[in-house]
């Protein structure tokens, strides 16, 4: 719930650990058991959902996306985009225009934060 509601800000792993009331390494711990991926992995990863909601339902530009959803830049969100989906972000705007769904986590990365 923390990074669902602050995605767009500046997110740190003291943040996180603060915010779930616990230890740095408990929290990371408890992210690799229930997620499967570090809390900051995590986060990139909600965060690249959001960008594949926005670049569907959006005229917004690629760098606008990137600042929307909390990236520091236009080329990084492209490049963790890509290697998360398969695809550019300009290719999944043009294919998910089409699409009646977007790019979403799998189930046991997006639920209970």
């Amino acid at each position: 719930s923390f990074i669902h509601k602050n995605y767009r800000s500046k997110i740190t792993l003291a943040s996180i650990y603060a915010a779930g009331n616990v230890g740095k390494s408990k929290c990371t711990i408890l992210f690799e058991k229930y997620y499967n991926v570090s809390p900051m992995e995590y986060v990139k990863n909600y965060r690249i959902e959001q960008g594949a909601r926005l670049l569907v339902l959006t005229d917004m530009s690629i760098t606008e996306i990137a600042y929307e959803i909390g990236f520091t830049d236009g080329s990084y969100f492209s490049k963790a985009f890509s290697e998360k989906v398969g695809i550019t972000p300009i290719k999944y705007r043009s294919i998910g225009k089409g699409m009646s769904s977007y790019y979403e986590l799998p189930q046991s990365q997006s639920q209970g934060l």
